[in-house]
């Protein structure tokens, strides 16, 4: 029996995360601007190379898969239930 490859993997919307280039910016691993954002927490910070994004993505995916980080329900309405909801961080 073989083992399921990473490329078998689902893509988790807790695994998901948005880039965004400045306008202009070369596509090389040393001289990247832009922005990150982790979309199940909205987690966001600016950029100047590949490896902070990297370092960014680690990071995030690191306290989410720990628990310390709670993710927002996707049936919540923005504005509705927060004094529920706790963060533990």
């Amino acid at each position: 029996m073989s083992t399921p490859s990473i490329v078998d993997a689902p893509l988790s919307p807790h695994w998901a995360f948005v880039v965004q280039l400045r306008e202009g910016t070369g596509l090389t691993s040393e001289a990247m601007y832009g922005r990150v954002e982790h979309i199940a927490t909205g987690q966001a910070t600016l950029f100047t190379s590949l490896e902070e994004v990297r370092a960014f993505m680690a990071q995030v995916l690191i306290e989410t898969t720990r628990g310390r980080l709670q993710v927002p329900s996707p049936h919540r309405r923005e504005g509705q239930g927060e004094e529920n909801e706790k963060k533990s961080i």
